[in-house]
């Protein structure tokens, strides 16, 4: 069986706290065109990977088939990548899935990256409202397990929805999800890739 890894013990030596850790993926692929990009940041500063491109699917949309369809074309964008980045953001899912591996575990294990699922939405699971503050957080349970954590990255803004993806533990997600939204509720690589994915439509006339 094969399995991702949720919680590595020494992440924060590896991740949190690395000095070398510059570059960090962030994947996300446009609902309508298929269309991907892929990003590094740092923190407030992103760059576009080279190429933007069309990939046909014909695989349902429906969330829990979600990796199914963004994968393929993920990994056609990993094969051109000059830089391989040190961890990687989904916009989707981790262990917060019903088969308990989403996109981002999918992601994280194949590569064997680090990554970490960050949901506009909640895909399954139940909460009680994290404080209103910034920073604070509700666990994201499941039929009883914590499959996730309910973030506040902003102060009276709606939560966003992280979990563990593959090699990194939950509170260490969290604290690199607020890191990576100094401003807004969603991370400024969220913000910054949407907008890319528009111009990057509009320059394939879609």
């Amino acid at each position: 069986m094969i399995e991702a890894k949720p919680h590595a013990e020494d992440d924060r030596q590896t991740v949190w706290k690395k000095p070398a850790l510059r570059v960090r993926g962030w994947l996300d692929l446009s609902l309508g065109c298929k269309l991907l990009v892929v990003l590094f940041c740092e923190i407030t500063s992103v760059r576009r990977s080279p190429n933007a491109t069309r990939h046909p699917s014909s695989v349902d949309s429906h969330g829990s088939l979600f990796s199914f369809r963004e994968l393929p074309p993920l990994m056609k964008a990993f094969e051109k990548l000059q830089t391989v980045p040190q961890l990687i953001v989904c916009d989707g899912q981790g262990i917060a899935h019903p088969r308990r591996f989403g996109l981002a575990s999918h992601v994280g294990l194949l590569y064997d990256i680090p990554a970490i699922g960050c949901g506009k939405t909640r895909l399954l699971g139940e909460y009680a409202q994290p404080d209103s503050h910034r920073g604070t957080c509700s666990p994201l349970l499941d039929e009883g397990e914590i499959v996730g954590a309910v973030l506040r990255t902003q102060a009276d803004t709606k939560p966003v929805f992280v979990s563990v993806g593959h090699g990194i533990s939950l509170p260490t997600a969290c604290e690199w999800i607020t890191r990576l939204a100094p401003k807004y509720r969603l991370p400024e690589t969220t913000r910054q890739v949407n907008q890319l994915v528009n111009k990057a439509l509009a320059g394939l006339g879609n």
